[in-house]
Protein backbone atom coordinates (compact mmCIF):
# COMPACT_ATOMS: atom_id res chain seq x y z
CA UNK A 1 0.00 0.00 0.00
CA UNK A 2 1.28 3.58 -0.94
CA UNK A 3 -1.10 5.44 0.84
CA UNK A 4 0.40 8.50 2.75
CA UNK A 5 -1.20 9.29 6.37
CA UNK A 6 -4.56 7.70 6.13
CA UNK A 7 -3.43 4.76 8.41
CA UNK A 8 -3.79 7.52 11.28
CA UNK A 9 -7.74 8.52 10.38
CA UNK A 10 -8.79 10.99 12.94
CA UNK A 11 -12.08 10.06 15.06
CA UNK A 12 -14.73 12.80 14.82
CA UNK A 13 -18.01 14.23 15.87
CA UNK A 14 -21.04 16.22 15.21
CA UNK A 15 -18.71 19.39 14.61
CA UNK A 16 -16.73 18.28 12.04
CA UNK A 17 -17.17 21.12 9.14
CA UNK A 18 -18.81 19.42 5.74
CA UNK A 19 -17.17 22.35 3.65
CA UNK A 20 -13.73 20.84 4.41
CA UNK A 21 -14.50 17.87 2.94
CA UNK A 22 -16.03 18.92 -0.50
CA UNK A 23 -14.25 18.58 -3.72
CA UNK A 24 -15.04 20.25 -7.24
CA UNK A 25 -15.13 17.95 -9.93
CA UNK A 26 -17.10 19.73 -12.75
CA UNK A 27 -17.51 16.66 -14.65
CA UNK A 28 -16.69 13.01 -13.33
CA UNK A 29 -16.57 11.14 -16.60
CA UNK A 30 -13.50 13.60 -17.40
CA UNK A 31 -11.74 13.45 -13.97
CA UNK A 32 -8.20 14.18 -14.26
CA UNK A 33 -5.38 12.79 -12.24
CA UNK A 34 -5.25 15.48 -9.82
CA UNK A 35 -9.29 15.48 -9.09
CA UNK A 36 -8.75 12.13 -7.79
CA UNK A 37 -5.92 12.83 -6.04
CA UNK A 38 -8.03 15.25 -3.98
CA UNK A 39 -11.02 12.57 -3.78
CA UNK A 40 -8.79 10.02 -2.06
CA UNK A 41 -6.76 12.31 -0.17
CA UNK A 42 -10.11 13.74 1.51
CA UNK A 43 -11.86 10.66 1.89
CA UNK A 44 -8.70 8.75 3.45
CA UNK A 45 -8.31 11.71 6.14
CA UNK A 46 -12.09 11.69 7.41
CA UNK A 47 -13.91 8.53 5.74
CA UNK A 48 -15.88 10.53 3.34
CA UNK A 49 -15.72 13.15 0.72
CA UNK A 50 -18.80 15.09 -0.65
CA UNK A 51 -17.92 15.89 -4.38
CA UNK A 52 -19.60 18.46 -6.10
CA UNK A 53 -20.31 18.20 -10.22
CA UNK A 54 -22.47 20.43 -12.51
CA UNK A 55 -25.67 19.87 -13.97
CA UNK A 56 -26.26 17.25 -16.32
CA UNK A 57 -30.03 17.20 -16.36
CA UNK A 58 -30.35 14.21 -19.55
CA UNK A 59 -28.71 12.15 -16.96
CA UNK A 60 -27.59 12.94 -13.80
CA UNK A 61 -26.50 9.06 -13.30
CA UNK A 62 -23.28 8.70 -15.17
CA UNK A 63 -21.71 11.10 -13.30
CA UNK A 64 -22.38 8.52 -9.80
CA UNK A 65 -21.52 5.88 -12.51
CA UNK A 66 -18.17 7.29 -13.43
CA UNK A 67 -16.75 6.75 -10.40
CA UNK A 68 -16.68 3.12 -11.26
CA UNK A 69 -13.69 4.08 -13.54
CA UNK A 70 -11.34 4.26 -10.15
CA UNK A 71 -13.33 2.37 -7.82
CA UNK A 72 -14.31 -0.98 -9.40
CA UNK A 73 -17.07 -2.93 -10.01
CA UNK A 74 -20.46 -2.04 -8.39
CA UNK A 75 -21.85 -4.06 -5.62
CA UNK A 76 -25.08 -6.34 -6.82
CA UNK A 77 -27.81 -5.01 -4.43
CA UNK A 78 -31.20 -6.94 -4.74
CA UNK A 79 -32.94 -3.66 -5.64
CA UNK A 80 -30.49 -1.93 -8.02
CA UNK A 81 -31.12 -1.53 -11.85
CA UNK A 82 -29.20 -3.10 -14.56
CA UNK A 83 -26.31 -0.41 -14.19
CA UNK A 84 -26.26 -0.78 -10.41
CA UNK A 85 -27.90 1.88 -9.42
CA UNK A 86 -30.48 1.69 -6.66
CA UNK A 87 -32.76 4.44 -6.42
CA UNK A 88 -33.59 6.15 -3.36
CA UNK A 89 -36.91 7.75 -2.86
CA UNK A 90 -40.52 7.30 -1.37
CA UNK A 91 -41.83 4.81 -3.62
CA UNK A 92 -42.79 2.35 -1.04
CA UNK A 93 -43.55 3.27 2.83
CA UNK A 94 -44.22 -0.07 3.71
CA UNK A 95 -40.82 0.58 5.39
CA UNK A 96 -39.42 -3.08 4.43
CA UNK A 97 -36.62 -1.27 2.47
CA UNK A 98 -35.96 2.05 4.89
CA UNK A 99 -34.67 3.67 1.86
CA UNK A 100 -37.45 3.50 -0.31
CA UNK A 101 -39.57 5.77 2.61
CA UNK A 102 -39.78 9.16 4.07
CA UNK A 103 -39.17 7.34 7.56
CA UNK A 104 -36.02 8.28 9.42
CA UNK A 105 -33.45 5.72 8.28
CA UNK A 106 -31.05 5.37 11.31
CA UNK A 107 -27.76 5.27 10.92
CA UNK A 108 -26.20 1.96 10.00
CA UNK A 109 -23.70 -0.05 7.79
CA UNK A 110 -24.60 -1.45 3.76
CA UNK A 111 -24.50 -4.84 3.00
CA UNK A 112 -24.31 -5.93 6.74
CA UNK A 113 -26.52 -9.20 5.43
CA UNK A 114 -23.20 -10.29 3.22
CA UNK A 115 -20.02 -11.84 4.90
CA UNK A 116 -17.98 -8.78 2.88
CA UNK A 117 -20.01 -5.73 2.96
CA UNK A 118 -18.89 -3.59 -0.28
CA UNK A 119 -16.02 -1.07 1.26
CA UNK A 120 -17.59 1.94 -0.69
CA UNK A 121 -20.98 3.84 -1.07
CA UNK A 122 -21.93 6.70 -2.91
CA UNK A 123 -24.97 8.66 -2.71
CA UNK A 124 -25.89 10.75 -5.52
CA UNK A 125 -28.46 13.87 -4.73
CA UNK A 126 -30.73 14.21 -7.67
CA UNK A 127 -33.65 16.02 -5.87
CA UNK A 128 -32.90 17.32 -2.07
CA UNK A 129 -36.21 17.09 0.25
CA UNK A 130 -37.53 20.49 0.96
CA UNK A 131 -37.56 20.27 4.60
CA UNK A 132 -35.30 17.33 6.41
CA UNK A 133 -34.40 14.57 4.73
CA UNK A 134 -30.64 15.43 6.02
CA UNK A 135 -27.56 13.27 5.88
CA UNK A 136 -26.22 11.76 9.27
CA UNK A 137 -22.52 10.21 9.70
CA UNK A 138 -20.79 8.98 12.65
CA UNK A 139 -17.14 7.63 12.88
CA UNK A 140 -16.88 3.87 13.65
CA UNK A 141 -13.62 4.63 15.62
CA UNK A 142 -14.99 8.01 17.70
CA UNK A 143 -17.36 4.70 18.83
CA UNK A 144 -14.64 2.21 18.92
CA UNK A 145 -13.29 5.04 21.54
CA UNK A 146 -16.27 5.89 23.42
CA UNK A 147 -16.65 1.90 24.42
CA UNK A 148 -13.23 1.20 25.24
CA UNK A 149 -13.25 3.91 27.67
CA UNK A 150 -16.52 3.17 29.37
CA UNK A 151 -16.77 -0.31 29.05
CA UNK A 152 -13.80 -2.62 27.60
CA UNK A 153 -15.70 -5.63 28.47
CA UNK A 154 -19.21 -4.95 26.66
CA UNK A 155 -16.33 -3.55 23.80
CA UNK A 156 -15.06 -7.20 23.63
CA UNK A 157 -18.67 -8.10 23.60
CA UNK A 158 -19.30 -6.33 20.14
CA UNK A 159 -16.07 -7.91 18.81
CA UNK A 160 -17.62 -11.36 19.11
CA UNK A 161 -18.41 -12.80 15.93
CA UNK A 162 -22.47 -13.72 17.38
CA UNK A 163 -22.99 -10.28 18.34
CA UNK A 164 -25.22 -9.40 15.97
CA UNK A 165 -27.72 -11.27 13.93
CA UNK A 166 -29.57 -9.58 10.79
CA UNK A 167 -32.31 -11.01 8.77
CA UNK A 168 -34.29 -9.56 6.01
CA UNK A 169 -36.30 -11.24 3.36
CA UNK A 170 -33.84 -14.14 2.47
CA UNK A 171 -30.63 -12.44 3.71
CA UNK A 172 -29.37 -13.32 7.28
CA UNK A 173 -26.02 -13.25 8.75
CA UNK A 174 -24.47 -13.43 12.07
CA UNK A 175 -21.35 -11.63 13.10
CA UNK A 176 -19.29 -9.38 14.78
CA UNK A 177 -19.87 -5.21 15.26
CA UNK A 178 -16.26 -4.82 15.52
CA UNK A 179 -14.07 -6.98 13.16
CA UNK A 180 -10.48 -6.61 14.40
CA UNK A 181 -7.62 -7.30 11.66
CA UNK A 182 -4.27 -6.80 12.60
CA UNK A 183 -4.12 -3.13 13.40
CA UNK A 184 -7.90 -2.74 11.47
CA UNK A 185 -10.75 -2.79 12.44
CA UNK A 186 -14.28 -2.80 10.00
CA UNK A 187 -17.52 -2.08 11.80
CA UNK A 188 -20.93 -3.19 10.68
CA UNK A 189 -24.17 -2.09 12.63
CA UNK A 190 -27.89 -2.19 12.01
CA UNK A 191 -30.71 -1.54 14.89
CA UNK A 192 -33.81 -0.91 13.20
CA UNK A 193 -36.33 -4.16 12.59
CA UNK A 194 -33.58 -6.03 10.59
CA UNK A 195 -31.23 -6.81 13.73
CA UNK A 196 -30.87 -8.71 17.10
CA UNK A 197 -27.95 -8.73 19.28
CA UNK A 198 -26.55 -11.62 21.59
CA UNK A 199 -28.54 -11.88 25.05
CA UNK A 200 -25.74 -11.77 26.98
CA UNK A 201 -25.21 -8.93 29.49
CA UNK A 202 -22.41 -6.93 27.99
CA UNK A 203 -23.38 -6.97 24.58
CA UNK A 204 -27.08 -5.70 26.03
CA UNK A 205 -24.88 -3.23 28.07
CA UNK A 206 -22.81 -2.47 24.64
CA UNK A 207 -25.69 -1.98 22.67
CA UNK A 208 -27.25 0.46 25.13
CA UNK A 209 -24.24 2.52 25.12
CA UNK A 210 -23.92 2.24 21.05
CA UNK A 211 -27.60 3.60 21.15
CA UNK A 212 -26.87 6.46 23.73
CA UNK A 213 -23.63 7.16 21.64
CA UNK A 214 -25.24 7.62 18.41
CA UNK A 215 -28.36 9.11 19.84
CA UNK A 216 -26.41 12.25 21.01
CA UNK A 217 -26.48 14.78 18.35
CA UNK A 218 -22.85 15.61 19.14
CA UNK A 219 -21.19 12.54 18.45
CA UNK A 220 -22.71 12.70 14.77
CA UNK A 221 -22.50 14.60 11.43
CA UNK A 222 -26.15 16.15 10.37
CA UNK A 223 -26.10 18.53 6.88
CA UNK A 224 -28.09 18.76 3.44
CA UNK A 225 -26.62 16.78 0.56
CA UNK A 226 -27.84 19.40 -1.85
CA UNK A 227 -28.45 18.66 -5.66
CA UNK A 228 -25.34 17.94 -8.23
CA UNK A 229 -23.61 16.24 -4.89
CA UNK A 230 -22.04 13.15 -4.20
CA UNK A 231 -20.76 12.00 -0.72
CA UNK A 232 -18.81 9.02 -1.32
CA UNK A 233 -18.04 7.01 2.11
CA UNK A 234 -15.93 4.37 3.85
CA UNK A 235 -18.18 2.36 4.74
CA UNK A 236 -16.30 0.05 6.93
CA UNK A 237 -14.95 2.90 9.04
CA UNK A 238 -18.06 5.08 9.28
CA UNK A 239 -22.28 4.78 10.12
CA UNK A 240 -24.66 6.52 7.89
CA UNK A 241 -28.53 6.98 7.85
CA UNK A 242 -30.41 10.18 7.19
CA UNK A 243 -33.61 12.13 8.83
CA UNK A 244 -37.13 11.90 7.91
CA UNK A 245 -39.01 13.92 5.50
CA UNK A 246 -42.48 15.00 4.41
CA UNK A 247 -44.06 11.51 2.54
CA UNK A 248 -44.98 13.93 -0.38
CA UNK A 249 -42.21 14.84 -0.79
CA UNK A 250 -39.98 14.14 -4.21
CA UNK A 251 -36.18 13.11 -2.86
CA UNK A 252 -34.49 11.21 -4.87
CA UNK A 253 -30.54 10.00 -4.67
CA UNK A 254 -28.83 7.06 -6.66
CA UNK A 255 -26.87 5.10 -4.63
CA UNK A 256 -23.76 2.82 -5.91
CA UNK A 257 -21.32 0.47 -3.51
CA UNK A 258 -18.51 0.11 -5.33
CA UNK A 259 -16.23 -2.88 -4.08
CA UNK A 260 -12.46 -1.24 -4.71
CA UNK A 261 -11.18 -4.10 -6.69
CA UNK A 262 -8.72 -2.20 -9.28
CA UNK A 263 -5.21 -0.72 -8.99
CA UNK A 264 -6.43 2.91 -7.68
CA UNK A 265 -8.30 1.54 -4.35
CA UNK A 266 -5.62 -0.98 -3.80
CA UNK A 267 -2.62 1.51 -3.86
CA UNK A 268 -4.68 4.64 -2.64
CA UNK A 269 -7.57 4.18 -0.11
CA UNK A 270 -7.20 2.69 2.92
CA UNK A 271 -10.27 0.97 4.77
CA UNK A 272 -11.78 0.66 8.58
CA UNK A 273 -9.52 2.78 11.16
CA UNK A 274 -6.77 2.09 13.56
CA UNK A 275 -6.98 0.37 17.08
Amino acid sequence: MTVTQSNARQPFGGDLQVSDAIVEVPDLTKATAADLESIAEVLNRSGFVVIQHDDFPDDPAAQVLALGGFLGSTYEHNRADERGIVRMAPIDQSGVYLGATSKEHPLHTDGAYDDDPPPLLALQCVVPAKTGGLSTVASGAALYDYLNQRDPAALKALRDPQALHVSRADQHDTKAVFKVNGDRCHIVWRSDYTASFAADDDTQRAVKLVKEYLADEANVVQFLLEKNQIILLDNLALLHGRTSFDPGDERKLNRVNFLGDNPFCEERLVYGFAV
